[in-house]
């Protein structure tokens, strides 16, 4: 990857952290998915002219919509009910490895042995920031987060197989078709959404347009461009940065303190990143 494309996958994870700290608001507001379905509407509506121009075939991306959208967010964010946060943030990540996996099965991308071990050091650093997770009873629940990042990386390998679009106009056609996919899912499976839609005040209604347009508009345009130019394996572990943005972001917007641990974890998370993405090609 060149320097310039390196700091451009840095960013969807700056931004994803970023957005989700300035959007607390919505998240604890509205139900989880229904949020997230009006999130992908106000996207895809931005997205609107770019998605009419999509080359990828409608049924591809409405498979890719719903494991990346719809199903994954369903799984996800049910899991997180009955977990701790730090078992959650802590599985989440094993969507980079499921994405690796699902791209050597789906492209023939075979991930190499000193990428795999670069990872793996990320993996560590995230521990030690997610913390040592406590013990957990409700494996049904873990399960599903566990199901719902194996959705994500196989979209995220489909993406790679079957897309024919820029990154903009795959975000705009997944948007367009996850949103109502959502929203449907919103109906079945929560309460509350009327009264949250009257009850909302203006700076709920910002933090969802901060959520749309920089953590889904912007941050998954620049995603899915350079995961159309280079292999999964070489993009996807860049989402590892989300949990070191996410504690620097709450350290400067929540004034949430940084422990020596926590610094050391986030030390570890850009070293074994480094060690992944600076591999050599070969011949």
């Amino acid at each position: 990857m060149t320097p310039r494309d390196i700091a451009l996958a840095c960013c969807p994870p700056a931004l994803w952290a970023l957005c989700y700290v300035l959007a607390k608001p919505a998240i604890t507001h509205f139900p989880p998915l229904f949020m997230i379905g009006l999130a992908y509407a106000v996207s895809a509506a931005a997205l609107l002219r770019q998605a009419l121009k999509s080359k990828t075939p409608w049924w591809a991306m409405f498979v890719i919509a719903a494991f990346g959208g719809a199903i994954q967010s369903s799984l996800i964010f049910g899991g997180l009910k009955e977990l701790p946060a730090s078992t959650t943030i802590l599985v989440v990540q094993s969507q980079v490895p499921f994405a690796i996996f699902c791209a050597w099965l789906l492209c023939g991308e075979r991930p190499s042995a000193r990428r795999l071990a670069g990872i793996a050091i990320v993996f560590i650093g995230v521990l030690l920031i997610a913390g040592a997770p406590e013990s957990v009873d409700a494996w049904g629940a873990l399960g599903a987060v566990l199901l719902g990042t194996l959705c994500w990386g196989l979209s995220q390998a489909m993406i790679r197989r079957l897309g024919r679009d820029d990154g903009p106009t795959t975000m705009g056609v997944l948007t367009l078709y996850a949103a109502p996919q959502l929203l449907l899912a919103s109906v079945l499976l929560e309460r509350g959404q009327f009264e949250a839609l009257r009850s909302a005040t203006m700076d709920i209604w910002l933090a969802v347009f901060v959520l749309a347009i920089g953590g889904y508009v912007v941050a998954y345009s620049i995603w899915y461009a350079l995961l159309k130019r280079y292999r999964v394996d070489q993009v996807t572990p860049f989402a590892l940065l989300m949990p070191v943005a996410g504690v620097v972001a709450g350290a400067v917007f929540l004034g949430e303190k940084l422990s020596v641990v926590t610094i050391f974890g986030g030390v570890l998370v850009l070293a074994g990143l480094a060690f992944a993405i600076l591999e050599r090609e070969r011949r």
